[in-house]
């Protein structure tokens, strides 16, 4: 997501600097990609799935850190 934000920024910031004129065809799909980044943003915030049991993954077996990792995807231990 990060590189989609990036790039977007850049078109931001060179509008915000002065630039004119139309977009190219790559800057359009840019802003497109960034449009959709933030439709699906806004799906998952509108209708969040819930946490599911991961079978295999024993939470006694887990450190912190990787029980950290599962819980920021959605998992539980």
């Amino acid at each position: 997501m990060r590189p989609i934000e990036n790039d977007f920024k850049a078109i931001v910031d060179a509008l915000e600097a002065g630039r004119v004129g139309p977009l190219s065809p790559m800057e359009h799909r840019i802003i497109t990609r960034f449009w959709v980044l933030w439709r699906w943003r806004n799906y998952f915030i509108d209708s969040p799935e819930k946490p599911r049991l991961l079978s295999g993954v024993q939470p006694d077996t887990l450190s912190k850190d990787q029980r950290e990792i599962l819980e920021s995807q959605g998992g539980r231990s």
